[in-house]
């Protein structure tokens, strides 16, 4: 179990390594999707969609909003500053909210069948389901727990997930099945004993598997990997919020951060929307911060620190200067360094003592 209050932050780093697409990848996803060709939208979802007796989609404002989307996505590092811009389009949105359901439902698929295989074959080679952060973490979160205490696995742990996607849950509960011979029904009941809040939604509660999946009735919660068909990305895709959407007091895990004596960001591209609905209070006279930066330059790294030391510590702590603050209380991963090596090289900083 860990020792101290800690927020673990995730970003779409720390999902890219369950095999979900980040920066080129997700754009190259988005344009084939959105590409039109003789008049005619090419991707079979989106036609299956436009005939559909089900779901009533709009041809023309579906072409115009494809148009746009091919023309200017390579202008953006994503689909959610591209939707930012474009925040006052409505249709726009909507639409482009169906893009991204349909992207994360494919990669959620792929996922699960992986997961399926390995089920079967554990010397197959799936390295984002046995080498991948969330193993790691989980057994740090397990030191010291047992069957007897298993409400202690969860204790000073809160997580704030920045991505629509569900792999979080749905590892995680794996392997907590896993390592405490539990059966899926039971891990559901455990499962919502954790504090975990996604401030931009995600595409739909996690459900066990063989749950029966209703159209027009997901709230729910739908089993990850379900083969469902594309009518049913207009009803998820309302789980989803944009920037602006998610632009507000979110009490609950600011609660969680205000308390917190460690921070992990995991994967976070440190965006400044996202930074600023971070912004907290500090209850705590004394905190580490810990992040992986993944591709960023030292430059960037330092600017990213040096916010920390305006917006997420103490004064108390703020009473020396920001290089002595950041070399004392923070820990930064290198440029290269992938989440799951990042976690298992600080894993003594987070265990709690036994008595």
């Amino acid at each position: 179990m860990l020792a101290k209050p800690t927020v673990l932050i995730l970003g779409a780093g720390a999902s890219s390594e369950f095999g979900f697409p980040l920066g080129i990848e997700l754009r190259r996803k988005i344009l084939e999707i959105v590409r039109i060709q003789n008049g005619n939208v090419i991707d079979s979802d989106f036609r299956r969609l436009l005939t559909s007796g089900l779901v009533k989609l709009n041809s023309n404002i579906l072409h115009r909003v494809f148009s746009i989307l091919e023309n200017g996505m390579l202008t953006v590092p994503s689909i959610d500053d591209f939707i930012e811009t474009h925040k006052d389009d409505r249709d726009l949105v909507n639409y482009a909210k169906l893009i991204i359901t349909k992207i994360i439902h494919s990669y959620e698929r792929d996922l699960f069948r992986t997961h399926e295989i390995y089920k079967k074959d554990h010397n197959s080679e799936f390295k984002n389901l046995k080498d991948n952060w969330l193993i790691s973490l989980f057994t740090i979160l397990c030191d010291g727990v047992s069957l007897s205490n298993l409400d202690q696995l969860f204790k000073n742990f809160s997580v704030i997930n920045f991505n629509y996607d569900r792999s979080f849950e749905f590892i995680f509960m794996d392997l907590i099945s896993r390592r405490f011979n539990l059966s899926e029904d039971a891990v559901t009941a455990i499962l919502p004993k954790l504090q975990l809040y996604n401030p931009y939604g995600k595409i739909a509660p996690l459900s066990p598997q063989g749950t029966n999946l209703t159209f027009g009735n997901v709230k729910a919660g739908i089993p990850l990997g379900t083969d469902f068909g594309p009518e049913y990305y207009v009803e998820l895709s309302q789980n989803i919020l944009t920037y602006s959407e998610g632009n507000q007091a979110h009490e609950e895990f600011k609660s969680w951060l205000e308390n917190a004596e460690n921070i992990i960001f995991l994967g976070f591209g440190f965006h400044p929307q996202n930074l600023k609905l971070l912004e907290h209070s500090v209850a705590v006279k004394k905190r580490k911060i810990f992040f992986t930066r993944t591709g960023l330059s030292d430059a960037a790294t330092s600017t990213i620190a040096h916010k920390f030391y305006g917006n997420f510590f103490s004064e108390l702590q703020k009473r020396v200067s920001p290089e002595s603050l950041i070399q004392r209380s923070m820990v930064i991963g290198t440029s290269e360094q992938k989440c799951s090596d990042f976690i298992s090289h600080n894993r003594l900083s987070f265990i709690a003592e036994r008595n």
